[in-house]
C-alpha cells in the first residue's frame, strides 16, 4: 500500500506516525586527508502565454503564418545543482545533529515555506532519532530544481514499550533560488512499504560498491556522494568539490576482492580490496588501488538503514588489465604486483 502526501509539511511527512584512517582518494581526485566525522540539509510561477489569434476574412489564397521562435528555458548551470544538492544534503545533516531551527531555515522564507511555526516544526520530528537519504539527479531550470529523494527515517514510538519504528520514503524536494541562495520551497512524498531489510543496493559491501561505481558512470553524482556515510560527509568533501573530482571523468571500472568482516561496538565493518580503472575523456585511463572500508549498524533497527562507505584508501598504480591474473594477485596481497 503507497501513501501520498504531498508537501509543505516536510517534517511531518518524516514523522507521520513515526512523531559516518589514511588518505582518502575518489576515482579522478586529489586526495583529501580522512578524519572520522561525528555523526551528524515563493516561486511566483510564470504562466505561459500564447499569442492572441486574430480572425480575418478567409483569404483567397491561404497566407503561410510565420512561426514564433521559441526562446528556449534557462538551464541550471552546474553551480546552481551542486548548490541545491547542498541545501537538501545539509538539511537532513542538521536534522540527524538535531539543528532543527537551521533546518527550518533552509525552507524558504526563513521556514515560511514549510507551512509551519519554528514549534511546529520543531515538535514534528520530537521522535526522530535518524534520517538516511538518498539524492538522485537533478531535473529543471535556472529558476528551479526538483531532486529525487529515498529516505529512511528511524523513530522512537508513541508508546515506550514499543519498539523503534523504520519508514520508507520516495519523492522530490523542489528549491528556488532567494537572495543568492538555494532554499527548498516544496516537496512531494510518498511512503512506501518496507521489507523489513536495507535499500536493494545497500545490502551488502560488494552490491553498495558496485552500485557506487554504477551511479558515477550515470552521472547520478548525488546518489554517489550519499552512498558515503552521514549523507555523504565521510567522503571529507562538499558535494561540488565530490563532483569537481569526476570532471574529467568518462567510464569507471571495477573489480573487488575478498570481503574482510569484523565488529566493534554496534558497527560491523567490511574491508574491501578494489582494483580501479578510471577512463578519461581525453582517452587515457588512471588505475588506483587500494581499501574500501564500509559499515553497518548491526543494532535493530538500525540495521535496516544498510551500508555505507566509511572510508577509503587508494593510491595510483600502474596500469593493469582488470580480470586478469595479475589484477586477482594484487588484490590478495595488498595491491603488490
Amino acid at each position: 500500500m503507497r501513501s501520498r502526501l504531498v508537501y509543505p509539511l516536510l517534517a511531518w511527512i518524516i514523522v507521520a506516525g513515526i512523531g559516518c584512517g589514511p588518505s582518502v582518494i575518489q576515482v579522478g581526485l586529489e586526495a583529501p586527508t580522512a578524519t572520522r566525522p561525528a555523526v551528524a540539509a515563493q516561486p511566483t510561477e510564470q504562466p505561459a502565454t500564447r499569442e492572441p489569434t486574430a480572425r480575418p476574412l478567409p483569404p483567397t489564397t491561404a497566407p503561410t503564418s510565420p512561426r514564433a521562435s521559441a526562446t528556449p528555458a534557462p538551464t541550471a548551470t552546474t553551480a546552481d545543482t551542486d548548490a541545491a544538492i547542498q541545501t537538501v544534503v545539509d538539511y537532513f545533516r542538521a536534522i540527524n545533529d538535531r539543528d532543527l531551527g537551521r533546518a527550518y531555515r533552509m525552507w524558504s522564507g526563513d521556514g515560511a515555506a514549510s507551512g509551519q511555526t519554528l514549534d511546529q516544526f520543531t515538535q514534528g520530528f520530537a521522535r526522530t532519532v535518524q534520517v538516511d537519504a538518498r539524492i538522485g539527479a537533478p531535473a529543471g531550470g535556472a529558476g528551479s530544481i526538483t531532486l529525487p529523494v529515498t529516505l529512511v527515517a528511524i523513530a522512537n514510538p508513541d508508546e515506550p514499550a514499543k519498539d523503534q519504528i523504520v519508514q520508507h520514503y520516495e519523492g522530490t524536494c523542489t528549491l528556488r533560488p532567494v537572495e543568492g541562495s538555494w532554499r527548498i520551497t516544496g516537496a512531494d512524498l510518498t511512503q512506501v512499504a518496507g521489507d523489513g531489510n536495507p535499500p536493494a543496493d545497500s545490502r551488502d559491501p560488494a552490491t553498495l560498491l558496485n552500485a557506487y561505481v554504477d551511479a558515477i558512470n550515470r552521472r547520478d553524482l548525488g546518489r554517489a556522494y550519499t552512498y558515503w556515510n552521514h549523507i555523504g560527509q565521510n567522503s571529507q568533501q562538499t558535494f561540488a568539490q565530490f563532483r569537481q573530482g569526476f570532471a574529467t571523468t568518462a567510464q569507471v571500472a571495477i573489480q573487488l576482492g575478498e570481503v574482510q568482516m569484523q565488529g566493534a561496538a554496534g558497527s560491523t565493518y567490511a574491508e574491501v580490496p578494489a582494483l580501479i580503472d578510471a577512463h578519461q575523456a581525453d582517452g587515457s585511463t588512471r588505475t588506483y588501488c587500494g581499501t574500501y572500508t564500509l559499515r553497518r549498524l548491526n543494532v535493530p533497527p538500525f540495521d535496516q538503514l544498510g551500508w555505507h562507505i566509511e572510508q577509503a584508501a587508494m593510491a595510483p598504480v600502474a596500469a593493469v588489465q582488470l580480470g586478469s591474473e595479475q589484477a586477482a594477485h594484487m588484490l590478495q596481497n595488498g595491491c603488490r604486483p
